[in-house]
């Protein structure tokens, strides 16, 4: 794609010009027009059938409005050779119900004054799916408190199978929002979260008792650098359940008047905690979030905390974020999200460390003000991340050492990702949404931080002018690791030409914005059409359900030995499509036939 063809993609997105494809015309009246060798039948004048080789796997999410219905997943799905999914039910779910209560209340709180009634708190339920990358089970709901003797929660799970995993049902008591600290202390100052499993082959009823004389007891003290006492913290430990990937609250809460605290910490904790204190007094006060780490989660203990010496005072940095826009000028970019970091250990204690992060996301004018401590005991200098909006030309900022210092930062450009889709006879397909994401590959060789960081930039996005031409931005490295990225193809709905993946394509070493780089010309494979049908288990179509379909990845990755993939590495099912399902339970969707 030239430059004058990049502009012009340009110019007839912001008109909004984007074109819709005619009705195709039809494929086939008998049989006979198909390629019945093949297994393809005529139906609806379309040629169903002849589905691409090798593993699939399915997913049927019910519709909102049918609570009577629960999701289904398969792991291994054979397509047949006629491409008619006759057997899509959707099945019918067991309650899972249950009443919150306390088993016994943090100290000082008197056994005499500890809930006998349900407890306020979240209810969530997980479920691994049956194949990696698939959508699993997650269901949230609220366990109402008060007095009744009646279930404080009920929700609606998809029975257990043999070979499914457990599940998981985490409990987070209800912290003060939303409660009135007048009429007596929060759930969460009470009792410390609970996590247990099930298998679901009925309906459940699950009393669940929170606290307990049995559980780790933290007490411990929260002072400033010369030893007096801090007020106005709240103090939780952080950490995770065993099995959980996840680090979460694991403990009661204490909110602390004089400094003193004591925090009860949940049952089958995996590894050590954190003690985390965070400022809950006035919003105008710039305090670090204080943390001790590497706390054992299996015994009761005395700990510390300290703010390290020299924190500074407080200091508002003015940025002004700019960007160069195409035609040269350098303009204010609103939008942008900008955080800065920093951490200081107190001497001789390095596992004691004083958290201070600001987050603001400028204004039209670009400027953010971002509150921070400018002490010596941030001598090494602040991670400043920049984010730009989504759709923006413009790459990110990642900086570990910013030095306090009022001024404006003019982010880079991003790199153009240049292409034309054409379809298997190589007629330009327009009105394909191209979304790139950054692929596994460029994932596991970032440090977590990182990875979690690379997740909060948003994709890439565009749609294919009528020429098939796209362009879109992304950023070169991260880490001074080149981007790795897969770009996904998606034809509007109704479309005879299939979705695809352009996977883990890789910026060449050493480019820079504003290059381009031409991926040329991606020709969407041959379509297989395929269809079924979605119904109740009494047989009836249900309408409004949502059919995933995913290709199974072929044996051999090494992704899951590169540096940083996750513990208990499996690479995930692709999704390949997505339909609807009409009145009468017909879906319709197509697979690319690729190897």
């Amino acid at each position: 794609m030239t430059r004058g063809r990049l502009l012009g993609v340009l110019v007839a997105l912001a008109g909004g010009c984007i074109a819709i494809p005619d009705q195709a015309t039809p494929q086939c009246y008998t049989d006979s027009d198909c390629n019945a060798a093949a297994g393809e039948v005529c139906a609806e004048n379309i040629c169903y059938g002849d589905p691409p080789t090798g593993r699939f796997a399915v997913s049927v999410v019910a519709p909102v409005d049918r609570p009577d219905l629960t999701n289904i997943e398969r792991a291994d799905e054979d397509l047949p050779a006629y491409g008619f999914l006759a057997d899509l039910t959707l099945e019918s779910p067991v309650a899972v119900a249950g009443r919150v209560t306390a088993a016994g209340c943090v100290p000082p709180t008197a056994p005499a004054t500890c809930p006998t009634g349900a407890l306020g708190a979240t209810i969530r339920i997980t479920r691994a799916s049956r194949f990696p990358g698939g959508d699993g089970v997650q269901e949230t709901g609220r366990s109402t408190g008060g007095d009744a003797t009646t279930s404080s929660f009920s929700l609606a799970v998809p029975r257990s199978q043999p070979a499914d995993a457990d599940f998981a049902l985490t409990v987070v008591p209800d912290d003060r929002a939303g409660v009135d600290p007048v009429t007596g202390p929060a759930p969460a100052e009470l009792v410390p979260p609970l996590r247990t499993t099930f298998r679901a082959s009925g309906d459940l009823d699950l009393p669940l008792a929170l606290g307990g004389d049995d559980l780790p007891v933290i007490t411990g003290d929260l002072v400033d650098a010369e030893g007096s006492s801090l007020a106005d913290y709240r103090i939780s430990a952080i950490g995770r359940f065993i099995g959980d990937a996840a680090d979460s609250e694991v403990s009661s809460v204490a909110y602390t008047t004089d400094g003193h605290f004591q925090i009860v910490l949940s049952a089958g904790l995996a590894g050590p905690v954190a003690i985390v204190a965070r400022r809950t007094g006035s919003a105008m006060v710039v305090l670090p979030t204080l943390q001790l780490v590497g706390v054992a989660a299996t015994t009761s203990s005395t700990v510390h905390l300290a703010e390290p010496a020299l924190l500074g005072a407080q200091a508002v940095t003015t940025l002004t974020i700019e960007g160069t826009t195409g035609a040269g000028a350098v303009l204010p970019v609103a939008g942008a999200r900008v955080i800065a970091t920093a951490t200081a250990a107190v001497t001789g204690t390095p596992n004691d460390q004083a958290v201070m992060t600001a987050e603001v996301t400028t204004g039209d004018d670009g400027v953010a003000q971002l509150p921070l401590l400018d002490g010596p005991a941030f001598a090494a200098g602040y991670h400043l991340r920049i984010v730009p909006p989504g759709g923006s030309n413009l790459a990110i900022l990642d900086e570990s050492a910013f030095a306090l210092a009022n001024g404006a930062i003019v982010l880079k450009p991003r790199i153009a990702l240049l292409g034309t889709v054409v379809d298997a006879a190589g007629v330009p397909v327009s009105s394909v949404s191209v979304t790139v994401r950054p692929s596994l590959h460029f994932q596991y060789e970032l440090t977590d931080a990182s990875q979690v960081f690379l997740a909060q930039i948003p994709a890439a996005t565009f749609v294919t002018a009528a020429d098939g031409d796209f362009v879109v931005f992304v950023d070169p490295t991260l880490e001074a690791i080149a981007g790795h990225y897969d770009i996904q193809l998606e034809p509007p709905s109704g479309s005879v030409v299939p979705g695809d993946t352009v996977s883990d394509f890789a910026i060449p070493d050493g480019t820079l914005g504003p290059a381009q780089v031409s991926l040329g010309t991606i020709t969407l494979p041959a379509a297989a059409a395929l269809h079924g049908r979605i119904s109740d288990p009494g047989g009836n179509s249900v309408e409004g359900a949502e059919l995933r379909v995913f290709r199974r990845p072929a044996a051999g990755s090494t992704l899951c030995a590169l540096p940083h993939a996750p513990v208990g590495c499996q690479v995930p099912a692709a999704l390949q499509a997505q339909a609807t399902s009409d009145r009468d339970g017909i879906v319709r969707f197509t697979l690319p036939r690729t190897p």
